[in-house]
């Protein structure tokens, strides 16, 4: 395949998942004297040339801050490095580790490239989420996330942004037409220099791992299909069409096609996984493509090397069935709704705790506490999620379900805190809050509050010229008016002057002037009461 970022978006999506192995899911332990698991191939060589394949080199964190990404880049080094160590022990896979120290070359040098440009990066990518910007990578695919989880798990648009553009981080900016004109022309050719050295080393990379599956094939007379060298090159163009399309649906059907191929590959389950959310509502459905991934993490090799990967598949199936639950809860308050699909959520999530004790991101107990505030375990939740909160409390899902945590708990002061920090999340959607049935109790107790939080608050005025008048908008709410709506109903003497005018977005605090818009003789208003309707009206 010649995509590698989006097999990294397929595979971790903004999460860094190189952590410790899965204890409750398999059906093997990974303490001292643990089991074997039975391979599909003779030996492990199969599954090393399917994590060379799939691998990209770095997988991004949600936070794509410089911190996070030299976190995450450091992770990935390690465990190549682990995996070079360990076969030059092994005379037998001797074939192998020229290609891990061939990757460990490849995260540095991206390593190096982000250090240039991780600055730059970091600014472009604080003005498209100031300036609500909904997308993502890949044309779409992180704005499709962000539809997606923003109704189900609180992700922002930001939020959601970051995931995307973490990966795949040059042509992210430098071939998106979109984004042209948030980066100098200097800037794009930086980005576009970057995506070319590492093309260029990647394909050579890819190459070396080809020849060495292609060898090992014929010497374990691998079938075909079974480790994954089977793409033609129309159908790697296809794929690259679809995923240049956003085609969600047919590029599932493609991946499932894969599985069909080779049904014991845990790769190919991850890949189902990770766009089944997008394509499927079913509650059930959704359980059962979780409980795929719990069960893959039996085709792993047993050894404490492949951890990380048994970890990938417990945290796919965690977050698939996070999503089983928003769907199954559709309509519904989700605080004490202590639906079995959440219980079985928290056994997901604990799995992942298990191997990861540290949770150095605190992702892993946030999306816990969220799971168990469903159950109706809203004490718990709370002691969970307030733990964490240095760690994840500048988010939209934080904030916001912090907000339903303390409604149920009867810290209403502490719940309209939260309220009102959700609000002033760049991308937060304002609207579906004023009928949340979640906030319910806090709006009725609080009404006048709750209110003034989600009020729409603006102030405009006309300035005269000398021939024509400009009006100008201000936007006094705490978060950004969007597809506004401005009526002016003006009476000057006998004459009205009625005009409908539109901009797409003003950000919070600022100000938008509709130039030469209005001619009021003499500049003398008698009457006026303009409205406004926008996105975040109730």
């Amino acid at each position: 395949m010649s995509f590698p970022f989006f097999k990294g978006v397929v595979l971790s999506m903004g999460h860094a998942f190189l952590l410790q192995g899965l204890l409750l899911l398999c059906p093997f332990s990974l303490v001292a004297g643990a089991q074997p698991s039975t391979s599909i191939v003779p030996d492990e060589k199969y599954f090393l040339l399917r994590l060379l394949e799939e691998m990209p080199g770095f997988h991004a964190p949600a936070d794509v801050s410089s911190q996070a990404l030299e976190r995450s880049l450091s992770s990935w080094r390690s465990a190549l490095v682990r995996h070079a160590a360990d076969l030059k022990r092994q005379p037998s896979y001797a074939e192998l580790e020229p290609l891990f120290l061939k990757q460990i070359e490849l995260v540095d040098f991206q390593a190096s490239q982000l250090v240039s440009l991780g600055k730059l990066e970091q600014q472009v990518l604080n003005q498209q989420i100031q300036s609500g910007f909904d997308s993502g990578y890949a044309g779409g695919m992180a704005g499709s996330q962000a539809a997606a989880l923003a109704s189900e798990n609180g992700f922002s648009n930001g939020e959601s942004l970051l995931a995307g553009a973490a990966v795949g981080l040059f042509t992210y900016f430098a071939e998106n037409q979109q984004r042209s004109d948030a980066l100098a022309n200097a800037q794009q050719d930086q980005f576009l220099q970057a995506d070319r050295a590492w093309r260029t080393r990647w394909s050579e990379y890819q190459a070396q791992v080809a020849a060495t599956a292609l060898a090992l094939s014929e010497q374990h007379q691998w079938p075909r299909g079974s480790v994954g060298w089977d793409e033609t090159p129309q159908e790697d163009v296809r794929l690259a069409g679809l995923i240049n399309a956003s085609d969600v649906k047919a590029l599932q059907a493609e991946f499932e096609a894969q599985r069909r191929r080779r049904p014991q590959d845990p790769f190919a389950v991850s890949r189902v996984a990770m766009l089944a959310p997008f394509v499927e509502s079913d509650p059930a459905r959704l359980a059962t493509v979780a409980e795929d991934c719990a069960n893959a993490a039996a085709w792993v090799p047993a050894r404490r090397i492949y951890d990380p990967y048994r970890y990938l598949l417990a945290y796919r199936a965690a977050d698939t069935h996070v999503k089983a639950v928003g769907h199954a809860l559709k309509g519904k308050a989700r605080v004490n709704a202590r639906d079995p699909l959440a219980l079985r959520a928290i056994q997901y999530w604990d799995a992942c705790l298990a191997l990861d004790p540290g949770d150095a991101t605190g992702e892993l107990r946030e999306r816990k506490a969220w799971m168990l505030m469903t159950s109706g375990l809203v004490d718990n939740a709370y002691t969970l999620a307030t733990a964490v909160a240095p760690l994840r409390g500048r988010t939209f899902r934080y904030h916001y379900n912090m907000a339903v945590l303390n409604t149920y708990r009867g810290g209403d002061n502490a719940a309209l805190e939260h309220l009102d920090a959700t609000v002033r999340i760049p991308g937060c959607n304002i609207k579906p809050l004023w009928t949340d049935l979640d906030l319910a109790p806090l709006r009725n107790r609080q009404k006048q509050r709750f209110e003034n939080i989600l009020k729409v608050n603006w102030k405009s005025e006309v300035v005269f010229g000398v021939l024509l008048d400009d009006v100008v908008l201000h936007n006094k709410s705490p978060f950004t008016l969007t597809n506004v709506v401005y009526q002016t109903n003006i009476r000057s003497g006998s004459q009205w002057f009625r005009k409908e005018l539109t901009v797409a977005s003003i950000g919070p605090g600022q100000s938008h002037r509709w130039i030469n818009v209005l001619s009021i003789p003499g500049g003398k208003i008698d009457y006026s009461s303009p409205s406004l309707r926008c996105d975040q009206s109730r």
